[in-house]
């Protein structure tokens, strides 16, 4: 999935509201938050890998076993 738009859906979340309804600077503090801090910690810890070039995350096995664990995520497969 694409880091902007894991920026949105947690947006979304976060602000029960529309991506449409949410200030776009609130959702840039969001993806600068994932790319500068949670994605490089979710890196180490082996859950994602990050795909700089496309600015692109994907679990890992590691990520879907994790996710599986509690409930379902819509981006394990």
């Amino acid at each position: 999935m694409a880091l902007p738009d894991v920026a949105d859906e947690i947006a979304v979340w976060e602000h029960e509201a529309s991506i449409d309804e949410i200030d776009a600077d609130t959702v840039a503090s969001i993806y600068f938050s994932l790319y500068h801090t949670h994605v490089p910690k979710l890196e180490t810890a082996g859950v994602v890998e990050y795909h700089q070039e496309e600015d692109l995350l994907t679990l890992t096995d590691r990520g879907r076993t994790v996710t599986n664990r509690g409930t379902e995520s819509k981006y394990a497969p």
